[in-house]
C-alpha cells in the first residue's frame, strides 16, 4: 500500500439480516418490465408500416450496474430514425427507376434525391422513458428494503 499522508475511507455497513440479493431481484423485475415497454413504444411507431422491422432486447447485470438495450438493425428504420443527405440514386439491375406520382409513371436513369429528415425516433423514446426508469429503479431499491423491514429514504436506510 503507498504512503499517505492522509486518507479518508468510506465502508457501507449493512445490518447483519440484510439481503442484497432481495433488492437486486426488485430491480431485475422492474427493469425487465421497462424493457418490455421501451420494445413496445419502439414497435408501435413501426407496426404500422407495410416494411416489418424486426426489435431486438438485451438485459446485461454486472456487479456494479443494471443495463438494457432495445434494438433494430433494419436500415429503413435507420435511414428515418437518422435522415439522410442529399445523394444520387440510380437503378442497380434494370436499366432505369420507376415510380408512380399522381397518377403518372416515371423513369429515371439515376437522379439526385434531397434526403430524408431526421425523425429522431430513438431519441424521443429516450426522453420519454428516462425519467420513469429513474423512478422505477429507486422504487425497486425502496421496495427491496421495505420488504426486508427497512425504512428506506434520506437518513433511515437501515432503521427498522
Amino acid at each position: 500500500m503507498p504512503r499517505v499522508s492522509s486518507a479518508l475511507r468510506v465502508h457501507a455497513i449493512l445490518p447483519e439480516d440484510f439481503k442484497p440479493n432481495i433488492v437486486l431481484a426488485k430491480i431485475r423485475n422492474r427493469q425487465r418490465q421497462q424493457v418490455k415497454e421501451v420494445k413496445a413504444a419502439a414497435e408501435a411507431i413501426t407496426n404500422p408500416w407495410k416494411h416489418k422491422v424486426k426489435w431486438q432486447s438485451w438485459e446485461k447485470e454486472t456487479a456494479t450496474h443494471q443495463d438494457f438495450m432495445v434494438w433494430t438493425t433494419d436500415k429503413v428504420f435507420g435511414y428515418l430514425d437518422h435522415g439522410t443527405k442529399r445523394h444520387w440514386v440510380a437503378p442497380k439491375k434494370k436499366k432505369a427507376l420507376h415510380w408512380v406520382q399522381a397518377g403518372i409513371g416515371y423513369f429515371s436513369k439515376g437522379h439526385w434525391v434531397s434526403g430524408i429528415k431526421k425523425r429522431e425516433y430513438m431519441l424521443n423514446i429516450r426522453k420519454k422513458f428516462i425519467d420513469q426508469y429513474r423512478k422505477n429503479m429507486q422504487e425497486a431499491i425502496e421496495e427491496g428494503f421495505r420488504v426486508q423491514g427497512y425504512r428506506p429514504g434520506p437518513g433511515r436506510i437501515g432503521a427498522k
